[in-house]
C-alpha cells in the first residue's frame, strides 16, 4: 500500500464522520423541534382547561353578588370572585403568555 492510499482513506474516513456528525445533528433538531411542538400543544390545553372552568367561576360569582345576600355572605362572594380573577389572571399569565411568544419557555412544573 501507497502512501496516497492511506491518505485517500484517512480522508474518506473523516468524510465520512463529518456526514455522520450532520446526520447526528439533524436527527437531534427533529427531535428538539418535535418536544418543542409537543411542550407547545400540551401548554395550550393545559391553558385551556384552566381557563374556561376559572371563567365560569367567575362569572357565577358576579351574578352571585348580583343578587341580595347578607354582609357574610356579600364579603364570601367578593372574597370568591377576587381569587378567582386572580387565579384567572395568574393562568394566562404563566400559561399563555410564555406559550404564544415564539422563542420564549416557560419550564413545565
Amino acid at each position: 500500500m501507497q502512501a496516497r492510499d492511506l491518505r485517500a482513506r484517512d480522508l474518506f474516513g473523516q468524510v465520512k464522520r463529518l456526514v455522520e456528525g450532520f446526520e447526528a445533528e439533524r436527527k437531534a433538531r427533529q427531535a428538539a423541534e418535535a418536544a418543542n411542538k409537543a411542550k407547545s400543544e400540551l401548554l395550550a390545553t393545559i391553558s385551556h382547561e384552566l381557563r374556561t372552568p376559572m371563567e365560569a367561576v367567575v362569572a357565577m360569582g358576579e351574578l352571585l353578588l348580583a343578587t341580595p345576600l347578607d354582609e357574610t355572605q356579600q364579603r364570601h362572594a367578593e372574597t370568591l370572585l377576587q381569587s378567582s380573577r386572580t387565579c384567572s389572571t395568574r393562568s394566562t399569565t404563566y400559561w399563555i403568555s410564555p406559550a404564544s411568544r415564539p422563542g420564549v419557555s416557560r419550564p413545565i412544573p
